[in-house]
């Protein structure tokens, strides 16, 4: 166990981190960054660890940052327990599968993006809420969404910002299978790939992702650059007083 939020454990060489946060629908606070980078760090370090499984409990993969942290003035630059997050998760080395069940929001579905399966259940909801927020993408979701999917998929994605279920999600391509338990069949498949040859498996993930390693790096970068300026912004201002005012937001003012 890594902590309250974050729930650690070990079974048949895979290492299950689940975010554990019920009470706000597992929305991310930045320790709770901090723990599942602890536990994948000690997951890519332990030789009798195969495979990373990552799920959340109560019904829900994540819904994305809490809002307090960024309205508080988080910014995500180097040395913060989201960058930190966002380098090791795509830089991990050991096949990492995730289990979507009710939410995934946000950093919630451009994680996925960094999974090599991903399980999903048809009610799931993952979105992009980011445009609608006054704010860009991040996580290389500029370079890996129209990768994927294609330009014109990805582009209305992006802009629109509309939620999607797990059906649609296999559709784009984010997601591999939808099932009807995402977090049972997800450990079924973690610890049926954790017998494979480890060196060749090791191996093959590193060649499906190293082309574009370098690129999805740079794109990180930049995002993040643009991110933590609308961070600063008057529409994620506006954004945020509206869902606390509990009121459609009004961009109509020009900047």
């Amino acid at each position: 166990m890594a902590g309250q939020d974050i729930l650690v454990s070990y079974q048949g060489g895979v290492c299950h981190i689940q975010i554990n946060r019920p009470e706000s629908k597992n929305s991310l606070r930045r320790d709770m960054y901090t723990q599942i980078c602890e536990a994948l760090d000690s997951a890519e370090s332990d030789d009798d660890i195969r495979v990373i499984l990552l799920s959340g409990v109560g019904g829900n993969f994540t819904s994305g940052n809490d809002l307090s942290d960024f309205a508080e003035g988080m910014q995500v630059v180097k040395n913060t327990p989201t960058y930190r997050y966002i380098q090791t998760l795509k830089d991990l080395k050991k096949p990492l599968v995730a289990a979507v069940t009710g939410f995934a929001i946000g950093i919630g579905t451009t994680t996925l993006l960094h999974c090599d399966m991903v399980y999903a259940e048809a009610d799931a909801t993952l979105s992009l809420p980011f445009n609608k927020l006054g704010l860009c993408l991040e996580f290389g979701s500029s370079l890996l969404l129209s990768r994927i999917m294609g330009r014109a998929q990805a582009m209305e994605l992006i802009l629109m910002a509309e939620p999607f279920n797990g059906v649609k999600a296999k559709e784009l391509g984010i997601v591999t299978d939808v099932v009807d338990d995402a977090v049972a069949h997800s450990i079924k498949r973690a610890e049926k790939l954790a017998k494979m040859p480890p060196a060749s498996t090791l191996l093959n993930k590193k060649l499906m992702t190293e082309p574009t390693a370098a690129r999805t790096h740079d794109i990180v970068v930049e995002e993040l650059k643009h991110f933590n300026e609308a961070l600063l912004g008057p529409e994620f201002k506006e954004a945020v007083t509206a869902f606390i005012e509990k009121r459609a937001p009004d961009f109509s003012k020009k900047n």
